[in-house]
Order: structure tokens, then C-alpha cells, then sequence
């Protein structure tokens, strides 16, 4: 399996969560600086940004 492949099998196991459940875990892995936070960080934004209206999303983003 390539990392495109993985990358995108997280983001579908990632949209199976709830917009709540999402940004939850976006703000946990805001403040984590662990070597495997950014990725994680990255793939629950890409899943909430397809659940969530985009006004709503950038509202989100910026209260981070």
C-alpha cells in the first residue's frame, strides 16, 4: 500500500466520526507536538472540512 493509499484510508476512517467527535480531536492534536500529531491533525481537518458547511469550517479554523 503506497502513503497516498494509507492517507486517504485514514481520512475515510476519520469521516466515519461525528463533526463533533472531529473537532474534538482536531483541537487535541492542535496542542499535541508529537512527530505524528501534524499528520493526524491534517487528516481530521481534511474529514471535517467535508462535513461541515464551509462558513461554518473556516469559524472553526479560525478559533483554533
Amino acid at each position: 500500500m503506497t502513503a497516498n493509499q494509507i492517507y486517504k484510508k485514514m481520512i475515510a476512517t476519520a469521516q466515519a466520526l461525528t463533526v463533533d467527535e472531529l473537532q474534538t480531536q482536531v483541537i487535541k492534536f492542535m496542542a499535541d507536538t508529537s512527530d505524528t500529531a501534524g499528520t493526524m491533525f491534517n487528516v481530521l481537518l481534511t474529514a471535517l472540512e467535508s462535513k461541515m458547511p464551509e462558513a461554518d469550517y473556516v469559524e472553526f479554523c479560525n478559533s483554533l
